[in-house]
C-alpha cells in the first residue's frame, strides 16, 4: 500500500508494536477494534494516532492525546 507523506508522521517500532500494540487498539468508525499503528507528533508530548485505509482511500483518526508507552519511553 502507498502512503500518504505527511509531516511528522511515521510507523511504530517493531519492538514497541510487539509489546505495547494493544495500547494503539481504539475503536473505527463503525465501532470495530482497529490497531492505529501509525502516529504524527505534536510536541513532545502529544500524539494523533492514525491508519491508512485503502479503499475508499481515507486516513482515519483514532486517538489524539498524550504519548503512549513506546520501549523507549515506558
Amino acid at each position: 500500500m502507498h502512503y500518504p507523506e505527511i509531516p511528522n508522521c511515521r510507523p511504530e517500532g517493531e519492538q514497541t508494536m510487539l509489546r505495547y500494540g494493544h495500547l494503539r487498539v481504539f475503536p473505527d468508525h463503525e465501532r470495530r477494534n482497529r490497531t492505529y499503528e501509525w502516529h504524527v507528533s505534536v510536541g513532545q508530548k502529544y500524539r494523533i494516532r492514525l491508519r491508512v485505509v485503502a479503499q475508499p482511500r481515507v486516513i482515519e483518526v483514532g486517538y489524539v492525546g498524550r504519548h503512549l508507552r513506546t520501549v523507549r519511553h515506558p
